[in-house]
């Protein structure tokens, strides 16, 4: 009776964890426009699936050099692949201001690189 108790529990547990959040790692490869260095702020930065709410896409902040392109990795915390369309919404920072760019309606693919200009 015990065991019985015991495995009605952990499947009940495992029900109520609900599935795993299928992330996947792309490559962000991003250029800078400017004729100065930015910053790129891997926190203020956003995602959205098919127009919903953004988060945050939580990749480490990037300083690049005028006209240079760096490479970052970033793990998702949405699904990649499918129908649904992603939206990007990068933050950097040159001087004392911030800037946004965006870039809309792209599918990612797990371990595949997202090309991104930054130049405001």
């Amino acid at each position: 009776m015990k065991r019985s108790m015991l495995t009605t529990a952990v499947v009940l547990l495992a029900v109520a964890a609900g599935p795993a959040a299928a992330k996947c790692t792309v490559t962000l490869k991003m250029t800078n426009g400017e004729a100065s260095t930015i910053t790129v702020l891997g926190n203020d930065s956003q995602a959205r699936v098919n127009g919903g709410l953004w988060s945050k896409m939580g990749f480490s902040n990037t300083a690049i050099a005028a006209d240079a392109t760096r490479s970052v990795p970033w793990t998702t915390n949405m699904s990649c692949g499918g129908s649904t369309k992603r939206d990007l919404r990068f933050k950097y920072q040159k001087g004392n201001q911030v800037f946004e760019e965006m870039v809309d309606n792209i599918d990612l693919s797990d371990g595949g690189t997202v090309l991104v200009t930054l130049n405001n």
